[in-house]
């Protein structure tokens, strides 16, 4: 979904541009877009089995600037994308926004046939937290020159400490989850219902986005023994806990990636490019 509101052409997965959500495989379904420039036409592009299919969309003749087009479901992930014609020039649309290069297809829109989005979510609001720098219950977070990281030691800053671009990745400033803990009746108080963490799996950074082992809580935020008790305090108060990852990639130090670097003929290799 493009969060672009004030660029002159607009689509995204709401129902003024899409006709429904969840629609299953081999079904078709209705896409809008809008756009305030002066258009000779407007073609849709879908990718499908690896090729792109070019499609001309079509002019909505009760309302000027609008075009829509019919995208049939044939995978489970159908990645899209509009092509504006100018005048003397042409602009393509996705979800990064409008361009006049061709943006690779991982900024394509998607639709997901079948998806279902829990409903839960749709009422909740949502308070995110970067658990290093939330709040410091003092566990066992990173020490200075524990570990090199990137060739580089890590180090751990006074908690007031102004973020500096020397401290990057690895300043461990020491918040924690029993931190977190500690904080619910003031987040509650805020009307919150849900909290959104990211990374908490063992990890040298101090974002844990690079995830050495996404089957381990960090100890240094407390480990699994924090974690458990951070859910049961949450659950208690009515509030739903989320963790944050990136399971499409894994960090340099995760076992799979060094199979997979150490030996050619492992079946991990495959896994990475």
């Amino acid at each position: 979904m493009t969060v672009f509101a004030d660029q002159p052409a607009r689509h995204d997965h709401t129902p003024e541009y899409s006709d429904r959500l969840g629609a299953e495989g081999g079904e078709a379904v209705t896409l809008w877009m809008h756009t305030t420039l002066p258009l000779k036409g407007v073609k849709f592009m879908v990718v499908r089995s690896g090729e792109l299919e070019t499609f001309a969309a079509e002019p909505v003749a009760a309302a000027g600037g609008w075009y829509r087009s019919d995208l049939r479901l044939e995978a489970a992930v159908t990645r899209y994308a509009w092509q504006l014609e100018l005048p003397d020039d042409h602009l393509n649309l996705t979800m990064s926004g409008l361009h006049h290069v061709r943006r690779g297809w991982r900024d394509w829109f998607q639709y997901l046939a079948g998806y279902r989005a829990p409903e839960w979510a749709w009422e909740s609001v949502f308070y995110q937290i970067f658990p290093d720098r939330f709040r410091s219950d003092e566990t066992t977070g990173v020490q200075t020159g524990e570990y090199l990281y990137g060739g580089l030691p890590v180090f751990r800053v006074p908690w007031r400490t102004r973020p500096d671009r020397a401290g990057d990745i690895h300043a461990h400033y020491g918040g924690d989850l029993p931190g977190i803990t500690g904080k619910l009746p003031y987040l509650l108080e805020l009307g919150i219902n849900a909290l959104w963490l990211t990374p908490i799996f063992t990890s040298p950074s101090n974002h844990r986005y690079d995830i050495t082992d996404d089957r381990a809580i960090d100890p240094h935020p407390g480990g699994r023994p924090a974690h458990d008790a951070l859910l049961r305090a949450s659950h208690a108060a009515g509030v739903r806990v989320v963790l944050g990852g990136v399971f499409n990639h894994v960090g340099s130090g995760n076992a799979v990636f060094q199979a997979a670097m150490i030996d050619e003929g492992s079946a991990c290799r495959s896994m990475f490019t």
